[in-house]
């Protein structure tokens, strides 16, 4: 017995105006919550700078040199 399947394929056009379609009403959110993962990423990118200059101004012996953006 064989399967009635319809298939088809989306355009890029297509699949984005769908996407928009849902995203409409809560693009402020989605706005948002983008801008919230873009800042995650780089504070997480400073965590290790942060720790580097810990770990040297309390074992080493010469002081810590912070940015000028931070004294």
């Amino acid at each position: 017995m064989e399967e009635n399947r319809s298939t088809f394929k989306l355009s890029g056009r297509e699949k984005a105006g769908l996407v928009w379609h849902y995203l409409r009403p809560c693009w402020g959110h989605f706005a948002a919550a983008l801008l919230c993962a873009c800042l995650s990423m780089a504070l997480n990118a400073l965590t290790p700078q942060i720790i580097r200059i810990t770990v040297d101004s309390i074992l080493g012996s010469e002081e810590a040199k912070l940015p000028a953006l931070l004294l």
